[in-house]
């Protein structure tokens, strides 16, 4: 659980999914440049098709972010990013992309409705840091990114959880207890 001291963040997803590309937006608008005042070499990987060569070309003209678009090996954008960041807003379905980032070993910082759903799983400030609006999610980042302590229990404390809860035979017992009707609220 070795956090890499690089200062690089990344967001992993789809942005021609409308919910993706207004987190992405929002963060670099009005979320980046707060972090970069504080840690000026922070840098920001998009990584995750994007079928949008203007908004391609304007995140890659700010300072520090790199729109990758589709990345054949997502893997080593995951091994070389310090932070993975979650600015989802609104949308729908399971955030993928939070449970592929703690079961990663990476610390998360996200917005509430990005970390929907695993409220029994994951724990708030033990596990993720969660931010509600955009001055908390600046310091949060930056917290995370000076503080190789807090990063490195951060992740282990995500990784642990996720091992437990998110794998596959958790799952299956759940479904099994559903189909004998022993869980309720799904």
């Amino acid at each position: 659980f070795a956090c890499k001291e690089n200062h690089r963040l990344l967001i992993v997803g789809w942005m021609d999914y409308a919910p993706n590309r207004y987190g992405v937006i929002r963060f670099v608008e009005r979320i980046f440049p707060r972090i970069k005042k504080a840690v000026p070499d922070a840098t920001l990987h998009i990584a995750g098709k994007n079928s949008d060569d203007e908004l391609s070309e304007w995140l890659n003209s700010r300072d520090g972010v790199s729109a990758l678009g589709f990345v054949d090996d997502l893997q080593k954008e995951y091994d070389e990013a310090q932070i993975v960041v979650i600015p989802v807003y609104h949308g729908s379905g399971t955030s993928v992309k939070f449970i592929e980032a703690v079961s990663m070993a990476k610390p998360v910082v996200s917005t509430p409705y990005g970390t929907r759903g695993f409220d029994d799983v994951l724990k708030e400030d033990k596990d993720f840091l969660c931010a509600h609006n955009d001055r908390e999610f600046a310091e949060k980042t930056v917290s995370l990114l000076t503080s190789s302590e807090e990063c490195h229990t951060l992740a282990r404390n995500a990784y642990t959880a996720a091992r437990t809860h998110l794998n596959r035979n958790p799952f299956c017992e759940i479904v099994k207890r559903a189909i004998k009707g022993q869980v309720t609220g799904l």
